[in-house]
Protein backbone atom coordinates (compact mmCIF):
# COMPACT_ATOMS: atom_id res chain seq x y z
CA UNK A 1 0.00 0.00 0.00
CA UNK A 2 1.11 3.41 -1.04
CA UNK A 3 0.78 6.33 1.38
CA UNK A 4 -0.90 9.15 -0.51
CA UNK A 5 1.20 11.79 1.08
CA UNK A 6 4.11 9.83 -0.92
CA UNK A 7 6.21 12.42 -3.20
CA UNK A 8 3.93 12.24 -6.74
CA UNK A 9 3.52 13.64 -9.76
CA UNK A 10 -0.13 14.55 -11.35
CA UNK A 11 0.22 13.05 -14.67
CA UNK A 12 -1.72 15.72 -17.03
CA UNK A 13 -4.08 13.36 -19.33
CA UNK A 14 -6.74 13.65 -22.13
CA UNK A 15 -9.01 11.00 -20.64
CA UNK A 16 -11.45 11.42 -17.67
CA UNK A 17 -10.16 9.38 -14.48
CA UNK A 18 -13.55 8.27 -12.65
CA UNK A 19 -13.41 9.88 -9.40
CA UNK A 20 -9.82 10.84 -9.07
CA UNK A 21 -6.67 10.76 -10.64
CA UNK A 22 -3.12 9.11 -12.51
CA UNK A 23 -0.16 10.09 -10.39
CA UNK A 24 3.48 8.82 -10.51
CA UNK A 25 4.78 8.02 -6.84
CA UNK A 26 8.45 8.29 -6.34
CA UNK A 27 8.54 4.85 -3.79
CA UNK A 28 11.94 4.06 -4.00
CA UNK A 29 14.37 7.37 -3.30
CA UNK A 30 17.68 5.07 -3.05
CA UNK A 31 17.25 3.97 -7.02
CA UNK A 32 18.84 4.92 -9.97
CA UNK A 33 18.15 6.19 -12.51
CA UNK A 34 14.86 8.08 -10.94
CA UNK A 35 12.16 6.02 -12.98
CA UNK A 36 13.21 2.51 -11.80
CA UNK A 37 11.87 3.60 -8.31
CA UNK A 38 7.82 5.25 -10.00
CA UNK A 39 4.78 3.97 -9.82
CA UNK A 40 1.78 4.28 -11.85
CA UNK A 41 -1.09 5.20 -9.79
CA UNK A 42 -4.70 5.70 -9.72
CA UNK A 43 -5.86 7.99 -6.91
CA UNK A 44 -9.20 8.29 -5.77
CA UNK A 45 -9.99 10.19 -2.23
CA UNK A 46 -7.24 8.98 0.26
CA UNK A 47 -6.66 5.82 -1.96
CA UNK A 48 -3.80 4.87 -3.93
CA UNK A 49 -3.79 1.85 -6.15
CA UNK A 50 -0.87 0.83 -8.70
CA UNK A 51 -1.28 0.23 -11.66
CA UNK A 52 0.43 -2.43 -13.62
CA UNK A 53 -1.24 -2.75 -17.21
CA UNK A 54 -3.15 -0.52 -19.23
CA UNK A 55 -6.18 -3.18 -18.67
CA UNK A 56 -6.03 -2.38 -14.85
CA UNK A 57 -7.81 0.98 -16.14
CA UNK A 58 -11.24 -0.64 -17.99
CA UNK A 59 -14.09 0.69 -16.20
CA UNK A 60 -11.92 3.78 -14.44
CA UNK A 61 -12.03 5.89 -17.56
CA UNK A 62 -13.96 7.61 -20.07
CA UNK A 63 -12.80 7.83 -22.95
CA UNK A 64 -14.83 10.38 -25.35
CA UNK A 65 -12.72 12.27 -28.01
CA UNK A 66 -9.70 11.29 -30.34
CA UNK A 67 -7.29 12.97 -27.93
CA UNK A 68 -8.22 11.17 -25.07
CA UNK A 69 -8.07 7.32 -27.17
CA UNK A 70 -4.49 8.79 -27.94
CA UNK A 71 -3.66 9.94 -24.60
CA UNK A 72 -5.00 7.03 -22.56
CA UNK A 73 -2.78 4.75 -25.51
CA UNK A 74 0.33 6.54 -24.52
CA UNK A 75 0.62 5.26 -21.30
CA UNK A 76 2.23 2.92 -22.79
CA UNK A 77 4.37 4.51 -25.31
CA UNK A 78 4.85 7.76 -24.30
CA UNK A 79 8.62 8.53 -23.55
CA UNK A 80 7.19 9.69 -19.71
CA UNK A 81 5.01 6.84 -19.24
CA UNK A 82 6.03 4.08 -21.20
CA UNK A 83 8.50 2.36 -18.34
CA UNK A 84 5.74 2.63 -15.59
CA UNK A 85 3.82 -0.23 -17.09
CA UNK A 86 4.80 -3.88 -17.34
CA UNK A 87 6.01 -4.75 -20.45
CA UNK A 88 3.76 -7.21 -22.74
CA UNK A 89 5.64 -10.29 -24.34
CA UNK A 90 7.12 -7.81 -27.38
CA UNK A 91 8.64 -5.58 -24.68
CA UNK A 92 8.57 -2.01 -23.99
CA UNK A 93 7.29 0.49 -27.05
CA UNK A 94 7.70 4.08 -27.92
CA UNK A 95 5.77 5.67 -30.78
CA UNK A 96 7.05 7.52 -33.60
CA UNK A 97 6.14 11.01 -33.20
CA UNK A 98 6.09 13.93 -36.06
CA UNK A 99 8.36 16.27 -34.09
CA UNK A 100 5.95 19.32 -35.15
CA UNK A 101 3.04 17.37 -33.34
CA UNK A 102 5.04 17.34 -30.15
CA UNK A 103 2.93 19.01 -27.19
CA UNK A 104 2.87 18.78 -23.42
CA UNK A 105 0.21 15.82 -23.82
CA UNK A 106 2.13 13.65 -25.52
CA UNK A 107 4.48 13.67 -21.99
CA UNK A 108 1.41 14.37 -19.57
CA UNK A 109 2.40 17.98 -18.83
CA UNK A 110 6.21 17.30 -18.38
CA UNK A 111 7.60 20.37 -19.94
CA UNK A 112 10.99 19.70 -18.82
CA UNK A 113 10.64 16.47 -21.08
CA UNK A 114 8.58 18.09 -23.63
CA UNK A 115 11.81 20.59 -24.28
CA UNK A 116 14.60 17.45 -24.33
CA UNK A 117 12.40 15.99 -26.89
CA UNK A 118 11.94 18.93 -29.12
CA UNK A 119 16.06 19.41 -29.49
CA UNK A 120 16.13 15.35 -29.74
CA UNK A 121 18.31 13.93 -32.67
CA UNK A 122 16.17 12.73 -35.67
CA UNK A 123 15.22 9.04 -34.24
CA UNK A 124 15.65 9.66 -30.50
CA UNK A 125 13.14 8.57 -28.29
CA UNK A 126 10.52 7.81 -31.73
CA UNK A 127 11.10 11.53 -32.30
CA UNK A 128 11.29 12.70 -36.37
CA UNK A 129 11.25 15.75 -38.69
CA UNK A 130 8.04 15.14 -40.78
CA UNK A 131 9.82 15.21 -43.78
CA UNK A 132 10.91 11.80 -43.27
CA UNK A 133 7.61 9.92 -42.75
CA UNK A 134 7.30 9.68 -46.46
CA UNK A 135 11.13 9.41 -47.35
CA UNK A 136 11.00 6.23 -45.04
CA UNK A 137 7.67 5.05 -46.29
CA UNK A 138 5.60 5.85 -42.66
CA UNK A 139 2.17 7.51 -41.98
CA UNK A 140 2.06 10.07 -38.79
CA UNK A 141 -0.01 8.74 -36.14
CA UNK A 142 -3.99 9.46 -37.08
CA UNK A 143 -7.29 8.83 -35.24
CA UNK A 144 -10.74 7.94 -36.02
CA UNK A 145 -14.20 7.65 -34.65
CA UNK A 146 -15.42 4.19 -35.23
CA UNK A 147 -18.98 3.83 -33.80
CA UNK A 148 -18.27 4.47 -30.02
CA UNK A 149 -15.19 3.49 -30.66
CA UNK A 150 -11.76 4.84 -31.34
CA UNK A 151 -9.24 3.40 -34.01
CA UNK A 152 -5.52 4.28 -33.91
CA UNK A 153 -2.98 4.18 -36.29
CA UNK A 154 1.37 4.39 -35.42
CA UNK A 155 3.74 3.42 -36.01
CA UNK A 156 5.57 2.09 -32.62
CA UNK A 157 9.66 1.70 -31.84
CA UNK A 158 9.70 -1.82 -29.85
CA UNK A 159 12.43 -3.10 -27.92
CA UNK A 160 11.55 -6.75 -27.31
CA UNK A 161 12.66 -9.11 -24.25
CA UNK A 162 15.16 -10.69 -26.59
CA UNK A 163 17.02 -7.23 -27.16
CA UNK A 164 15.82 -7.25 -30.82
CA UNK A 165 14.56 -3.87 -32.19
CA UNK A 166 12.14 -3.87 -34.48
CA UNK A 167 9.69 -0.88 -35.80
CA UNK A 168 5.73 -2.32 -36.33
CA UNK A 169 3.07 -0.09 -38.02
CA UNK A 170 0.01 -1.04 -35.51
CA UNK A 171 -4.06 -0.14 -35.94
CA UNK A 172 -5.40 -0.32 -31.95
CA UNK A 173 -9.39 0.17 -30.70
CA UNK A 174 -10.10 1.99 -27.76
CA UNK A 175 -13.63 2.16 -26.23
CA UNK A 176 -15.11 4.67 -24.32
CA UNK A 177 -14.58 2.40 -21.02
CA UNK A 178 -10.64 2.35 -21.81
CA UNK A 179 -10.92 -1.71 -23.46
CA UNK A 180 -7.83 -2.07 -25.95
CA UNK A 181 -8.09 -4.42 -29.16
CA UNK A 182 -5.03 -5.13 -31.41
CA UNK A 183 -7.09 -4.85 -34.50
CA UNK A 184 -3.49 -5.00 -37.12
CA UNK A 185 0.42 -5.11 -37.00
CA UNK A 186 3.20 -5.54 -39.18
CA UNK A 187 6.58 -5.49 -38.61
CA UNK A 188 8.43 -3.33 -41.46
CA UNK A 189 11.79 -4.25 -43.03
CA UNK A 190 14.61 -3.68 -41.65
CA UNK A 191 16.18 -1.30 -44.25
CA UNK A 192 13.19 1.18 -43.39
CA UNK A 193 14.07 0.33 -39.58
CA UNK A 194 17.39 0.06 -38.93
CA UNK A 195 18.09 3.69 -40.17
CA UNK A 196 15.34 4.91 -37.26
CA UNK A 197 16.86 3.47 -35.03
CA UNK A 198 20.52 4.62 -35.60
CA UNK A 199 19.73 8.61 -35.77
CA UNK A 200 18.73 7.76 -39.73
CA UNK A 201 22.62 8.89 -40.80
CA UNK A 202 21.91 8.15 -44.52
CA UNK A 203 19.18 11.12 -44.26
CA UNK A 204 21.11 13.80 -41.91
Amino acid sequence: MIDPHTPHTVLKTAFLVLGGYLAVYRTNLNVMPVEAGENLCQVRASRVTEIHRLRDLVGAVRIETAAAALSFLRLQTSPRAFYLLESEERGSQIEVVDRTTLDAGIVFGDTDRLRVLRSAPNGDTGVIDSGLFPRLGLHPTAVHRHGSAFLVDRTLLVHRRNMEVALEVVRQAVSSSGRVRMLHRRRLERRVAIPLLWGIPSFE
